[in-house]
């Protein structure tokens, strides 16, 4: 004995409801207000792009707090959380073309975006090599390159003549 369940939403008292908003019946049918002019599609890519080479920017307050929670002693887990620190800018800064490839073909002029991209990555490189440098890893200071200075050697002496 089985029966069979038949649901027939065109026929009843619900026929005559008006469509949600917002709602097509064919995905393609877009009203004639709501086509999106070619300057609408360019100023969302332009927004999609910008955000995009804004993105390293998220990391810059989470490194300062490694940064910080690391403290400043030379031990090798420091050593190795900085070195990550300075290689990911570097795959960035390597990598500006390859990321923005997928922009390529929009409309947009994508060198200032590229700048953009580039110069936080260097703001998060220049803080791990700054990491670096308070660890004293880094030779910047004159101590670090004394050993390169020639040693001078006198070659006449001077006596001072005593008086009796």
């Amino acid at each position: 004995m089985s029966k069979t369940w038949e649901v027939n939403l065109s026929k009843g008292k619900h026929q005559n409801l008006p469509d949600p908003i917002g709602f097509t019946k064919n995905f393609g049918d877009v009203a004639e207000g709501e086509q999106r002019s070619s300057h609408q599609i360019k100023e969302a890519w332009e927004k999609k792009i910008k955000a995009f080479a804004m993105s390293p920017a998220q990391s810059i307050l989470m490194v300062l707090l490694m940064m910080w929670m690391q403290g400043g002693g030379l031990n090798i887990f420091t050593i190795f959380f900085v070195f990550s620190v300075i290689m990911q800018p570097l795959k960035g800064l390597f990598g500006v073309n390859q990321a923005f490839k997928q922009f390529e073909g929009k409309g947009v002029v994508l060198f200032p975006y590229k700048l953009i991209y580039a110069g936080i990555q260097c703001i998060v490189l220049g803080i791990g090599f700054y990491k670096f440098y308070t660890m004293g890893l880094l030779p910047l200071s004159p101590s670090d390159w004394i050993d390169l200075i020639p040693h001078q050697i006198d070659e006449q002496k001077a006596f001072p003549i005593e008086a009796y």
